[in-house]
């Protein structure tokens, strides 16, 4: 019983991914796997930096207003 159900996924899968291959070639569109997209080392890094250099401008200009002379 188990084993036929298996067998069917088995199955029905295939058919999806040849669906999908053939409505790709159909629209022209490239394939590509399902799931969530990884994100780059390099864009945390670069977030940090715009980070660090929005904290230095707010220190330098804004707080040195507000402090009482």
């Amino acid at each position: 019983m188990i084993d036929e159900k298996i067998a069917r996924v088995k199955k029905l899968i295939e058919q999806r991914e040849a669906i999908d291959a053939e409505l790709a070639s159909i629209f022209n569109m490239a394939t590509t796997k399902r799931g969530r997209p990884r994100k780059e080392s390099g864009s945390v890094e670069e977030g940090r930096e715009e980070r660090s250099e929005a904290t230095q401008k707010l220190q330098t200009d804004i707080l040195p207003q507000s402090r009482p002379s």
